[in-house]
């Protein structure tokens, strides 16, 4: 997946590699053509703490999100949770650590991935360096096919059995030990873990970016973590996510309750 990074005061988009509680549905609705646009586009928020993140954790509402519907286009639509790592020497945005959940097709569906079918993914990459040697793009991997339950996706470094420290992947309680990174991986790899990620990401103008006008996607629960206590992501009440790259792509915390945003697309 790509990502958003913050450099300095600017908020660039970086473009490399493949890439809440909701009211949900079982099936997307009605898309739309697609533009013949490409290149990844986001709505969400971030928390940085220069080399001071260690976990990221939300619960986010299952969206069967719809695809462009163009006979042989490639596009995908993703929500997910991430740690990644900021570097003037990261210029494709590779450093990240991240689950969730993807909906792909054609030249957007690496590997073993569904066609047009929301699964579970992870994804991993690092920047070229001297030390960890070739940059590694952030490809996304199948887990399992994806329920329609809100789920908690969570990056965390922990201490395991004896062995030392890892970054483990979760999806509410159970842990995929199978693709677990080693504490260097990130720490190093990268020159510091700085930032927790929580977006919408689309790659077509015209696929669907969280809910729809009506049953809009809402997050809550969203963390990000110091090596010893969880810590909330907080937002004003009533306004703006930190990116909303489209018109149509909303993002906007709640006017209440501060640690809660809902996402949407009026093109749906």
């Amino acid at each position: 997946m790509r990502r958003l990074a913050t450099l300095g005061a600017a908020v660039v988009l970086l473009t490399s590699g493949f890439y809440g509680v909701s009211m949900s549905r079982p099936a997307p609705v009605l898309a739309l053509s697609c533009s013949g646009g490409s290149g990844s586009l986001f709505a969400g928020n971030q928390s940085n703490h220069t080399n001071l993140v260690r976990g990221a954790k939300a619960k986010i509402g299952y969206v069967n999100e719809a695809l462009c519907t163009t006979s042989g286009s490639a596009d995908f639509s993703s929500y997910w949770a991430a740690v990644v790592g900021y570097s003037s020497s990261d210029p494709h945005g590779s450093n990240i650590y991240q689950i969730g959940i993807d909906k792909c097709r054609n030249g957007q569906c690496p590997g073993t991935s569904p066609q047009n079918t929301p699964y579970y993914f992870w994804a991993y990459g690092r920047m070229a360096s001297s030390s960890c040697g070739a940059e590694v793009l952030p490809s996304p991997h199948f887990i399992a096919n994806a329920s329609t339950a809100a789920r908690t996706y969570k990056v965390v470094r922990e201490y395991l059995n004896g062995a030392g420290f890892f970054y483990n992947l979760y999806i509410d309680s159970t842990i995929y030990q199978g693709w677990y990174k080693t504490e260097s991986a990130l720490d190093s790899c990268w020159g510091g873990v700085d930032g927790a990620q929580f977006y919408n990401e689309i790659w077509d103008p015209r696929a669907e970016s969280g809910g729809s006008t009506s049953s809009h996607q809402s997050w809550s629960q969203v963390y990000w973590y110091t090596g010893s206590a969880w810590t909330s992501v907080i937002g004003t009440p009533g306004t703006n996510c930190q990116a909303h790259d489209l018109a149509a792509q909303h993002c906007l915390w709640n006017s209440v309750d501060p640690s809660v945003w809902a996402s949407w697309d009026t093109n749906y």
